[in-house]
């Protein structure tokens, strides 16, 4: 698998799984944020790393790579950074206004106290 089929199942997770799974860990995300230079490689390490000391995100992350198809095509570091960054970015600002409340019926939310 190619580095930018593992950055874009990484995104694909990130934008179309349940809000829950990843914000819990939204005070990190500045640990995925890449410098306008860095490579492809060294983005995709970094997720790797990151995933790898959240056991739920890799698990799930793992399986988004086993299912998911992706183009293979080659871009300049400042491109895939500044695009890798941007959707970051995105993707913690939506979180950030993510409630737990919002996404539970009402019987969950009478569980879960909300």
């Amino acid at each position: 698998m190619s580095t930018i089929q593992k950055l874009s199942s990484f995104f694909h997770l990130l934008e179309t799984a349940e809000p829950d799974l990843f914000a819990t860990y939204l005070a990190t995300f500045d640990q995925l944020f890449a410098a306008d230079s860095e490579a492809e490689a060294s983005i995709a390490r970094r997720i790797k790393d990151w995933c790898q000391s959240r056991s739920d995100v890799e698990r799930n992350l793992e399986n988004e790579i086993c299912t998911m198809v992706v183009g293979n095509k080659s871009s300049k570091p400042s491109d895939v950074a500044r695009s890798y960054n941007k959707r970051l970015k995105e993707n913690r600002d939506r979180l950030a206004y993510w409630s737990p409340a919002e996404s539970k019926t009402p019987v969950q939310q009478k569980i879960l106290g909300y």
